[in-house]
């Protein structure tokens, strides 16, 4: 008998209704095991793996988090639910930061209210077309209550509704009043209990030392030039030649020092700069430049040349290392690297055209949406500006360090998002106010499935809503009754348990967070309705041949 390396394949297809029924009950699984996190009384959720079945479970509060360590259902068409739901609430968390148990329970209330209206004669596609056409409404609704944030109060208070920790939200708040919300903030795990914020003067980037033996603050394993000439390129330095052209030039250009930025330089160059003699002609520090791809490497060069008033040498202008002059160095008060970052303080660049190249990047980020694109031009505003910061988040474990140094990560995305797009009544109060909008749209309505999508938005309004008032132990019933008599504009603050104005209450939410779950839970949700047939590929299984 032998084996044969061949496969067969074979795929599994399920039709209606087992396909709208293996899709709910994955998506069920999934935003029962986030429900619990919303609101300012989160319940917890316990996690055990294989790996740490001899230790205490981890417990979370982090809705996109959990969704993402749900890895597979055994049951495939209920897995095909789960995994499209886990997707947009990781999107969510990786995008925004937060409001993925919001966007759970909207996209559950749509799905389940679509499903049975589908069911009882309704036309999916129709419907679909109805709820994206209702999404927009509630954005433009949300759009006109979104509100300026005011003070580091209110910045303090939306970053406690993301962290439950009124400490941190305060160190927040102060942070971001003063580096903006262009501002670089790094989290790192602290040595302490408590958190400890360290402001840093100028510019930095990732990056690092070619060789440790240039450090010349042993105690801080640091290298540091002050009142140098910066030359930034994308070459590889490894000819002595270039090496004694460029120091011929920046002095030319009247520098006591230079600050060279290449992407290598090989151990000759490094020894040459490394001799006495040459440190009493000009000393010179090399360093990285800074990783990336291609775009990002031009831009990191294109915006230190810019701070520093020189001009990159590159590749890709058709230049080469011989073409090295005095107009491509640049200034800067104080240059300095270490193992991790390469820091600029005073760069003589420009004002005018670092104010134009600001406005410019500020502009771009605007108009762009969540996404990988926006954070690096949010980041390369922030480097421009000069504002950075560090949080030291401390506690008693490292799990406890962890989970703090992941609130605020997640809280100061919230706050980015408050400072640059305003902010709304939080604790689902803003998407109540919507319901007046939605309940005049139905009523105009005259296709049945357009009556039937307002009326499901009309009732997934209430939801978020309804989940924190349940997860802080109370009857959602009772609580909607008092908001009902209250009249439009009223929601419910749970933590001093009463009803309040929507435009007096003091819970706030970043206008984008909830601007973005609304709309993701909704298209998502009327997506998932058109879902006719699951087609899975079965594992292969291998063939014996004898």
């Amino acid at each position: 008998m032998t084996k044969s390396n061949s496969t067969v394949s074979s795929y599994g297809v399920t039709m209606q209704p087992k396909t709208y029924q293996g899709l709910l009950r994955g998506i069920e699984k999934v935003v029962n095991a986030v429900r619990p996190t919303l609101g300012p009384y989160p319940r917890m959720v316990a996690l055990s793996t294989q790996s740490s079945a001899n230790r205490s479970p981890e417990l979370m509060d982090d809705g996109g988090l959990i969704a993402r360590r749900i890895i597979q259902l055994p049951d495939r068409d209920e897995d095909i639910g789960a995994m499209f739901l886990r997707n947009q609430l990781w999107q969510m968390r990786e995008d925004h930061g937060d409001g993925t148990a919001t966007l759970a329970v909207l996209f559950d209330y749509v799905v389940r209210q679509g499903l049975r209206h589908i069911v009882h004669g309704g036309n999916a596609m129709p419907l679909r077309r109805y709820l994206e056409q209702g999404a927009r409404l509630v954005l433009e609704q949300l759009q006109q209550m979104t509100m300026p944030v005011e003070g580091q109060k209110s910045l303090a208070k939306i970053a406690e509704s993301i962290c439950s920790d009124p400490e941190m939200a305060e160190k927040l708040s102060e942070i971001f009043e003063t580096i903006s919300a262009y501002g670089h903030l790094e989290l790192r795990t602290g040595n302490g209990r408590g958190l400890e914020v360290e402001y840093v003067q100028g510019s930095f980037w990732e990056s690092e030392l070619h060789s440790m033996t240039q450090v010349n603050i042993p105690g801080e394993k640091k290298a540091q030039l002050h009142d140098c000439a910066v030359l930034v390129t994308d070459f590889m330095v490894e000819d002595l030649h270039h090496v004694v052209r460029m120091i011929t030039e920046a002095k030319r250009a009247g520098a006591t020092s230079l600050f060279l930025i290449c992407n290598g330089i090989s151990e000759t160059c490094i020894g040459f700069l490394n001799t006495q003699q040459t440190r009493d002609v000009l000393p010179v520090i090399a360093a990285k430049t800074p990783p990336g791809n291609f775009d990002q490497q031009v831009a990191a060069m294109e915006d230190i040349a810019l701070l520093t008033g020189g001009v990159p040498l590159t590749r890709h202008a058709g230049e080469t290392l011989e073409s090295v002059r005095q107009h491509h160095f640049g200034k800067a008060r104080s240059v300095w690297t270490n193992h991790q970052f390469l820091g600029i303080v005073g760069g003589k660049g420009d004002p005018k055209r670092l104010k134009a190249q600001l406005r410019s990047l500020k502009n771009r980020h605007a108009v762009l949406e969540a996404g990988d694109e926006r954070e690096l031009i949010r980041q390369r505003i922030g480097k421009l500006m000069g504002g950075s910061a560090v949080l030291w988040a401390g506690g008693a474990t490292d799990a406890e360090m962890n989970v703090r140094k992941d609130m605020a990560s997640r809280a100061a995305e919230a706050v980015r998002g408050a400072i640059l797009r305003g902010c709304l009544p939080g604790g689902g109060m803003a998407l109540l106010a919507c319901k007046p909008a939605l309940k005049q749209a139905m009523e105009r309505a005259e296709n049945p499935d357009e009556k039937a999508a307002y009326r499901i938005l009309l009732g997934a309004m209430d939801v978020p809503l309804r989940t924190i008032v349940s997860n802080a132990g109370m009857s959602p019933d009772e609580i909607m009754a008092y908001v009902k008599m209250a009249g439009d504009g009223y929601g419910y603050d749970v933590r001093k348990r009463q009803v309040v104005s929507c435009s007096q209450t003091e819970v706030i939410d970043a206008a984008s967070i909830v601007q973005a779950a609304a709309v993701r839970a909704i298209n998502s949700a009327a997506l998932i309705l058109t879902v006719d047939v699951l087609v899975r590929h079965k594992k292969p299984e291998t063939v014996v041949d004898t």
